[in-house]
């Protein structure tokens, strides 16, 4: 699953398949989504973490937008993203948020 993750996000940064343009504002909610965002040099692109995001060092320095489970989805939507990065239990949190015009990545 990492891998097929790896080559999605990729696919957004580096040839445009996935998305028109390259986000330039990324929400990661989840620490292993965090590290591949840095991985592929997306780091400086990263508006918004969870609190468990600390690694790379970098990332300690990014808004902490809440846990696993952000009980404040209108955090998420201040930080103005252009992506999310999610997972499967962000799931009923972030259906508040599909109803703007973010673009939300569950993996």
């Amino acid at each position: 699953m990492i891998l097929s993750l790896l080559l999605i996000m990729s696919m957004i940064f580096s040839i445009g398949i996935v998305a028109a343009e390259s986000p330039e504002r990324i929400v990661s909610l989840a620490p292993s989504n965090t590290e591949i965002l840095f991985a592929i040099g997306a780091g400086d692109r990263m508006v918004g973490v969870t609190t468990f995001c600390d690694y790379p060092t970098d990332a300690k320095d990014i808004e902490k937008l809440g846990g696993f489970y952000p009980d404040a989805p209108e955090k998420i939507v201040n930080a103005t993203p252009d992506i999310i990065f999610a997972r499967p239990h962000n799931k009923e949190m972030i259906e508040g948020i599909g109803k703007t015009n973010i673009t939300i990545f569950i993996d």
